[in-house]
């Protein structure tokens, strides 16, 4: 199997002997969030703080591992057994493999890659100000504060009532 790509945001892990690539694509945090329930950010930080459970941790290097593979055109690694990936994992020691899977995940929150995995040209904090700057509406010419979207009061200043006059 290949190295992982830094850039992808992809790790390496090695389980009884074999070399996995995982590879946190778009689909894959889709299907790690759906099959625990637990958003991205939630499973980077249980990774982190070595509280991520046993289920938890097979279904995200697998999902990772399945993507590693698509993204290869490799059938036999996208088609991995998530039984098989468990049980690697138990046997290995959970605890021995959550810093593997905080970082894949925490390379995924942090948005160092496309949705296909392909990195990202490094943006700087004053790039993203100025895009989000171009990216708002220009404020009034006038002076007069933007329209808050409140109904403009009647020519009386008051409302009627349905039925009065």
């Amino acid at each position: 199997m290949e190295q992982a790509n830094d850039l992808r945001g992809e790790v390496d892990l090695e389980l009884d002997g074999q070399s996995f690539v995982l590879r946190p694509s778009y689909e894959a945090v889709l299907a790690c969030e759906r099959q625990t329930g637990k958003s991205l950010i939630e499973l980077a930080i249980a990774a982190d703080n070595g509280t991520m459970g046993t289920e938890a941790a097979a279904i995200v290097v697998t999902e990772c591992i399945r993507a590693w593979g698509r993204a290869n055109a490799d059938r036999a690694v996208a088609a991995v057994n998530a039984k098989r990936i468990g049980e690697l994992l138990y046997d290995y020691g959970v605890m021995g493999v959550l810093p593997r899977v905080a970082i894949v995940l925490s390379r995924a929150a942090s948005g160092g890659v496309t949705a296909s995995g392909e990195p990202k040209a490094s943006t700087t904090t004053a790039e993203i100000l100025a895009d989000a700057l171009r990216a708002s509406p220009p404020p009034p010419s006038d002076g007069d504060p933007p329209n808050s979207g409140a109904q403009p009061a009647t020519s009386s200043g008051r409302r009627s009532k349905r039925g009065s006059k």
